[in-house]
Formats: structure tokens, C-alpha cells, sequence
């Protein structure tokens, strides 16, 4: 069996677009002029991945930044896909329901998160970490995508053992703009959106609206009930006011709206005679719903800049599916579709919520310093519940029942990093990073006679790890285009559990979270700015080792008296060397 990868389809019909900017429009770096001989000299890009901006090219972590029009045209309804496919080094499966946030960079990853607290990679919108559950992140007015690769403990923390994917939105700047864009397409596919920034009060308030809605019509066939699966709707709002009192401050604060509605089958069967196709009765339903806000304050002293961000998000999802697709169930029983495509039998559904609230307090240096540092508090919880309604389901039994999960996260952490000169254009770097997390969560269980299961349960833990994370590295500038660097850095992922009762409702046995994963990983990378003013990696070499990593594994029983979820340990290590060169037309 095989998901069936899904992205937007071509935009056959026509396309429609109006834009009206009033004023100018200011960039995130100076445009460069060169003589009409010379041609032309792209801007640098500039970036915040170490908390601070700096030009890529001086940035000694593998970086890789999507901007401009390709940003701009990552499709809404498959963000996660379209950026991997735009990014060395990553991967993305969409195993559907509500996996929808488990990317992979270099290998280290989670396949399916045992929980909403379970990644591997941070997804960041505006430095605020994203749910393994929740929503794909919206594209709507993104100024860039900042993808991270490699451990980056020291400043992301938690959950960044793989990498941190940031998604930077556009800030309201003192101009009047407005922009309307709309999209038309085949399969049903359709785009509107609508950007307003309007200034409030000249030099000191202004403000920035952006709207949008899209969506695509589905494209496998149904062969249970007719028609097609796969339709998918998304729609995003948000926001934001600015307030710069003086030179030196700056306060703003954003509302953010999503929502994303499909009904694409979790799995379709590659052998089926109609592949891709599903036998879904009925069709499978997700309903994810994401709001909250996020106040920031800057303040530049003569010798530093003060940053706090305040966050608070709230994540819903709805499903509802059929655990009985007859061509897959059929095929794998050996019973005829018909005795497996019945309405309402084997169907499956629940919810699931999770309130987030983040805290962070940092100091870092000015952007002309010459030692660059960044030190800081940061806390952050997740009150995660869920609960799955198999009261229909008798096989498999690992669905049966009603299962709840009470899962409960707080994370507390100081953290500092600095490059400082050594000798000439030799550059040292080192950051450190603890991390102390609490963890508690309550299951409960009540079962409908499915075979295997007992009749109630429930059950309790708690769970306590204090951790370190950091890097430490050379960097050497041969020239104004040509640095090298060399780093060790270790990222960790503290201990988790299964957000839901599946794992211990067969019998009465305490349940433990698993060990913290580690991971330590050295690079060496040479990389030079051959492209008039963009970076390009010469020559990359990287080795990584892991240990304690989980892997979810469904023991599926033929009998089918029990199917059981176990958590499998492992270790594993890998290593990699990119060349890559690059040629600007």
C-alpha cells in the first residue's frame, strides 16, 4: 500500500491576477548597482537564523532560503510537499490525518509522531514552534522560507535535532499597498486572495490585513460510494499592527487564522486494479482548525538589543474515518469487497486539541557588532487531549473503543551563543543550551468487545529529563566571497509517549516514556558566493550518529486478535558529501 502524493493541479483554464501598489516597496536588503559592463550584481540575502541579521553567505550553518516568486507560488493546499522538493536534504511523506508536520532533513526525522510533541525538525512561523499535528504551514504573504540543516539545539531547542524550518511572514511597512490575486484552474481548482497594508499614523502605526482561500477538487476515484476523494479547501487570515514609537522600538502584534479541510484517503491500495482509487464508505473527513496570537517587542540599547515574543495558539482537528477501505481490507481478509463495503461499519472518528503558549526573553548584539552573540529564557507548554470514537469498530481492534489521551508538556531552557574574532579572519564559535522538561499524561480507555481488549483501563505517568544541547566550530574567511567552516553540533529530542491509549489497553502494565534521542553531528563545508551575490555550497561533508531514535512499528496479528503498537529503540549513524555548483543566467 502506498499514500498517493498529491499537489496542486495544472492551471489549465486560465489565470487571473490584479495587483495595485501604492507608494514604494522596501526590500529586506540593499539593491546593489553595478555598471552596465559589469551586469548585474544580486542583493545578499539577509537572514535571521541565528536570531540576528546577518548575510547568508557569513552564516556558517547549511542554509537553504526560498524567496521572491517561488515562495510566492508554493501552492496552499501542499506546502510541505513543494518545499522539500525545492530543498536538498529534505524529505516529506504525507501519511495523512493529522501527520501532516513530519518533515525529515538528512535522515533525521519522525516517520509518524507519536504524539503533537514528537518532531525532530522545527516548523517556526515567526521564531513560534509549530505542532507535529497541526496544520501545513499557510503560504500566504511570506517574505521567505529559511530551511535549517543539522542539529540546531542551541538556539531552536527543543525538537531541532534534525534542523528548524522557519517560515518568515511580511512585516507592515509605513506605505500604502494593496494587492487582489485570483486563480483558476482545472480539477475544480480555484484561488482568491487579498493583502492590504494601510498606515494609521505617519512614521509610527500602521498596519497589514492579508486573506486568503483556495481550492481543488478531488482526483481518486470512489469506488464504494462514486465520485471522488481528495478534495481539499484551505483558507488562511492574519493580521498585524505595528508600532514604532522611536528609532530604537518596535512593538507589534499578530492574529493568525487557519484552516484546512480534505478528504484525501490516508491510503490507497498499488495493486488495485484502479489505482490510484479508494473503496472508502465513507469517505475519510479532516477538519483542522489553528488561531492564536503572538506579541513582539525589540529595543535597541547602545550595546544590545533586547527581544521578548509572547505566543499563544489553539489547534482543533475533527476526522472521520472508515478503517475499512474494502479494496484494502478486502485484499488483505481475502474476503470480497462487497462483505467489507458497508456503511458506518469499522467507521472511526474523534478530535483533538492543543493549547500552546510560548515565553521568550533574549539578549543579543547589534547587527554592525563585530562578536556576535545571542543569549536568552525561554519557556514553552502544550496541553494536548485527544480522543478517538471506535465504538463501531471491531477490526482492526487496535481502533476499537473509546481512547483518550491527556497529554501535558513544560519546557524550561536558558540558552547563549558567540562568534568572536581569534586571529586575523579566523573566526571561533560556541553555544550551549539547557533544557529541563516536565511531562505528564493520563489514558483512558473503554472498550466494545472487541477481541483482545479488555473491557476499560486507564492509566497514568509522568515523566522528568534534563538535557544539553549546543555547537561549538571554526569558521575562516579566505575572502569577501570564500569562507569555510567547521562544526560539531548535538541536538537531542526529549523523551515522548503516544498522544492516545493505543498502546496499553491490551493489559494492565505500566507504560514508561521512551528515552531521549541524541544525535551528534560534525561538518565541514566550504562555501563561496559565485552567483553576484548569492551563496553556493563548494564542497559539504557531514557524518551524524543517533541513538535511542523511535520508530512506531504496527504489529499487525493475521489472526487479527490483536493488532499492537510498539515503540522500537534504535540507533543509527550516516554520513553524506555535497558538491554543488551553480551557475547564475
Amino acid at each position: 500500500m502506498l499514500k498517493h502524493m498529491k499537489t496542486p493541479s495544472a492551471l489549465g483554464v486560465g489565470i487571473a491576477s490584479i495587483v495595485l501598489h501604492v507608494g514604494t516597496i522596501p526590500v529586506h536588503a540593499e539593491q546593489q548597482t553595478s555598471p552596465a559592463n559589469v551586469g548585474v550584481v544580486l542583493s545578499p540575502v539577509i537572514i535571521n537564523a541565528r536570531r540576528i541579521s546577518e548575510d547568508m553567505q557569513k552564516v556558517p550553518i547549511s542554509v537553504a532560503v526560498i524567496e521572491g516568486d517561488k515562495v510566492r507560488n508554493i501552492p496552499s493546499s501542499a506546502s510541505n510537499a513543494d518545499i522539500a522538493r525545492q530543498s536538498p536534504n529534505i524529505s516529506y511523506v504525507d501519511m495523512g490525518g493529522f501527520y501532516t508536520n513530519s518533515m525529515m532533513i538528512r535522515g533525521v526525522g519522525s516517520i509518524s509522531p507519536l504524539s503533537a510533541d514528537d518532531s525532530s525538525v522545527s516548523l517556526n512561523i515567526d521564531e513560534v514552534p509549530m505542532s507535529a499535528y497541526g496544520l501545513p504551514p499557510s503560504t500566504l504573504d511570506l517574505e521567505r522560507v529559511e530551511i535549517l540543516r543539522g542539529p540546531q539545539g542551541t538556539l531552536y531547542g527543543r525538537n531541532s535535532q534534525g534542523g528548524a524550518i522557519n517560515f518568515i511572514t511580511k512585516k507592515p511597512v509605513f506605505n500604502n499597498e494593496y494587492s487582489v490575486r485570483g486563480e483558476v484552474g482545472t480539477k475544480d481548482w480555484g484561488l482568491g486572495e487579498l493583502i492590504a497594508n494601510t498606515v494609521l499614523i505617519d512614521n509610527v502605526l500602521t498596519s497589514r490585513m492579508a486573506l486568503q482561500y483556495s481550492n481543488r477538487g478531488g482526483d481518486i476515484a470512489n469506488k464504494s460510494i462514486g465520485g471522488e476523494d481528495g478534495q481539499t479547501q484551505v483558507g488562511a487570515a492574519r493580521g498585524t499592527l505595528l508600532y514604532q514609537p522611536d528609532q530604537d522600538t518596535t512593538a507589534q502584534f499578530t492574529y493568525d487564522y487557519e484552516s484546512n479541510n480534505d478528504k484525501q484517503p490516508t491510503t490507497v491500495l498499488k495493486q488495485a486494479y484502479c489505482y490510484p482509487c479508494s473503496g472508502l464508505n465513507p469517505r475519510d473527513d479532516f477538519k483542522r482548525e489553528n488561531n492564536g496570537g503572538t506579541f513582539r517587542l525589540e529595543h535597541n540599547f547602545d550595546a544590545f538589543r533586547l527581544t521578548t515574543i509572547s505566543a499563544i495558539h489553539k489547534l482543533n482537528i475533527d476526522t472521520t474515518q472508515d478503517n475499512q477501505d474494502m479494496l484494502i481490507y478486502g485484499a488483505y481478509m481475502g474476503f470480497p469487497p462487497s462483505m467489507t463495503n458497508r456503511r458506518d461499519q469499522n467507521v472511526g472518528g474523534g478530535f483533538q486539541k492543543e493549547t500552546s503558549y510560548l515565553q521568550e526573553i533574549r539578549l543579543s548584539s547589534l547587527d554592525e557588532a563585530e562578536v556576535k552573540w545571542t543569549t536568552g529564557v525561554n519557556y514553552y507548554r502544550s496541553e494536548y487531549y485527544a480522543l478517538q470514537d471506535g465504538s463501531k469498530t471491531q477490526n482492526p481492534p487496535a481502533f476499537s473503543g473509546l481512547q483518550t489521551g491527556d497529554l501535558t508538556t513544560d519546557s524550561y531552557a536558558a540558552f547563549g551563543e558567540m562568534t568572536v574574532p581569534i586571529v586575523g579572519d579566523l573566526k571561533g564559535l560556541a553555544g550551549l543550551r539547557v533544557t529541563h522538561e516536565e511531562k505528564s499524561v493520563d489514558y483512558g480507555f473503554i472498550g466494545n468487545g472487541a477481541r483482545g481488549t479488555v473491557a476499560a483501563f486507564s492509566q497514568d505517568s509522568s515523566f522528568k529529563d534534563t538535557f544539553v544541547t549546543g555547537r561549538t566550530g571554526l569558521t575562516y574567511d579566505w575572502s569577501q566571497d570564500l569562507m569555510t567552516y567547521v562544526t560539531v553540533g548535538r541536538g537531542a529530542v526529549a523523551g515522548d509517549t503516544l498522544g492516545i491509549a493505543s498502546i496499553i489497553r491490551s493489559a494492565n502494565r505500566k507504560h514508561n516514556f521512551p528515552h531521549r534521542q541524541a544525535g551528534l553531528m560534525k561538518a565541514v563545508s566550504s562555501q563561496a558566493c559565485l552567483t553576484g551575490g548569492r551563496r553556493s555550497t563548494l564542497l559539504f561533508s557531514i557524518m551524524m550518529s543517533r541513538k535511542d531514535t523511535r520508530y512506531p512499528i504496527m504489529r499487525l496479528c493475521l489472526n487479527m486478535k490483536l493488532s499492537r503498537l510498539i515503540i522500537s529503540p534504535m540507533a543509527s549513524r550516516s554520513r553524506g558529501e555535497r558538491l554543488l555548483l551553480m551557475k547564475s543566467h
